[in-house]
């Protein structure tokens, strides 16, 4: 798309203006009301109006001397002179419907000769974007980028028989796990972008003649360039993906004499360290600090178990129990990501006891 909207302020910013005639799609975002790019009443240029004509090509006129007219010819040259990298293999793995050669551009020092015979025409009827809609696709598979996860960690695991009838175990892990090694495509290509975007290219506005939020350059910096900085900063900090540790404990005590002969009780502790849910956000670093995590809770739930088996025959035996799961709590939401500020984002619902009665002959 960056392409297409550089080949049509060139066109527009050399007079040919027929391309982007009213009626065509999108006629208002890089023109005023008199059908040409006014960058200088955009920049408020004194005594500029709307719809003044302002392709003059003339050195002193204010269409040539406004800031963005000198910024968008810097973008074109940069757009005329893009990284290696995008090349025409480039646009055929983005599955463009009709071929562009970015070298036939800088060949000429025309953009719209990139998209080839597909722009040919000239005349006000044929507009120069919606020639070109058609050239935008989706690749067969987005790209995608590789990461280590390392972890190590300990568990330890106890299994204790108290007495002859009372049984105990226990169950802990530790897990040290973190990221590392972006693959090195990536690194490279994210450098190169950035190098690209942030400098003379990035003056290119997405929509209409005004406003920094349409700026190539902020829009590749806050939607994709800080956020990548987020994925560099997180490399060897803890995933946060991954609880720190769990304890688990089971125990149960069966009646073997006695008038509670059969009879058992049991319960569990399922306990588990919170995970990171987020991160601040830091006004110095200008993106999300990783080394300020936001932390859920902990997960903490209990369970209990009371049964009665006994032998009905010598080939069969029978056993009854009631399970209660999540013992004395409620139904809820737990939060399980935060924003940057600490507030909430997401959460889950968690739920709350519930029982389980089972009734079974064994035989």
């Amino acid at each position: 798309m960056g392409l297409i909207n550089a080949s049509m302020v060139q066109d527009t910013m050399n007079g040919n203006g027929g391309f982007f005639s009213t009626g065509n799609i999108w006629p208002g975002d890089y023109l005023s009301s008199a059908g040409f790019t006014n960058f200088a009443y955009a920049d408020g240029v004194p005594g500029v109006q709307p719809g003044d004509d302002l392709t003059n090509t003339s050195p002193t006129s204010a269409y040539q001397t406004a800031q963005q007219t000198i910024d968008m010819r810097k973008m074109v040259t940069a757009w005329l002179n893009m990284p290696a990298f995008m090349n025409k293999q480039y646009y055929q793995y983005w599955n463009t419907q009709i071929p562009i050669d970015p070298s036939l551009a800088k060949a000429s020092g025309v953009l719209r000769d990139a998209f080839g015979a597909a722009v040919g025409a000239t005349d006000a009827t044929t507009s120069f974007l919606n020639a070109l809609i058609p050239t935008l696709g989706i690749p067969p598979a987005l790209p995608v980028t590789t990461m280590d996860t390392f972890a190590k960690g300990q568990e330890f695991e106890v299994y204790m028989r108290l007495k002859q009838n009372w049984n105990v175990s226990l169950n802990y892990v530790r897990t040290e796990a973190t990221r590392d090694n972006i693959d090195g495509a990536t690194v490279a290509a994210m450098n190169e972008m950035n190098t690209f975007y942030s400098g003379d290219a990035g003056f290119m506005r997405q929509f209409g003649l005004t406003g920094a939020s349409n700026m190539f350059k902020n829009i590749w910096r806050d939607s994709l360039w800080l956020p990548y900085q987020v994925l560099l900063s997180s490399q060897g900090q803890s995933a946060p993906e991954v609880s720190p540790w769990r304890l688990n404990g089971v125990t149960t005590y069966t009646f073997d004499h006695g008038r509670l002969k059969g009879l058992f009780v049991g319960g569990a502790a399922r306990l588990e360290a919170g995970r990171i849910e987020g991160y601040r956000y830091s006004s110095d670093l200008g993106f999300l600090d990783v080394s300020k995590p936001l932390m859920g809770p902990n997960d903490e739930h209990f369970d209990m178990w009371v049964g009665y088996q006994r032998k009905l025959t010598h080939n069969v035996n029978w056993r009854i129990q009631l399970n209660l799961r999540n013992v004395g709590e409620k139904t809820r939401l737990v939060p399980s990501y935060y924003e940057p500020d600490g507030s909430l984002a997401l959460a889950r619902i968690q739920q709350g006891m519930e029982w389980q009665f089972s009734n079974t002959f064994e035989f």
